[in-house]
């Protein structure tokens, strides 16, 4: 009896999923564009600041805004790409390499 009942709750679902309006058939998905729009912000504009951690620390850090002459961040809230490294800004390592 459950198994009926789950079997047939099973085909109605599929049944109103198969005729739902506006869920478009796979093969109706248009295919992403061949080229990106163009910049909304042509430039960047950066600073450079110290962030006071909690326990005192400051951390150095570039943050980089968009902006139409690069001369001034653009005004307005973006979303955020945090990137961290361990080393120095320029890529290099400041420890010790090991070697004698």
């Amino acid at each position: 009896m459950a198994y009926r009942l789950a079997r047939r709750t099973l085909l109605l679902l599929v049944l109103v999923a198969s005729v739902e309006p506006g869920l478009a058939p796979a093969a109706s998905i248009a295919p992403p564009p061949s080229t990106l729009p163009p910049a909304t912000y042509p430039a960047t504009y950066s600073e450079q600041q110290f962030i006071r951690m909690d326990d005192g620390v400051e951390l150095g850090a570039t943050i980089t805004f968009p902006s139409q002459n690069g001369s001034a961040p653009a005004p307005g809230r973006f979303p955020v790409v945090l990137n961290t490294t361990p080393y120095g800004r320029d890529g290099l390592c400041s420890c010790d390499s090991g070697h004698v």
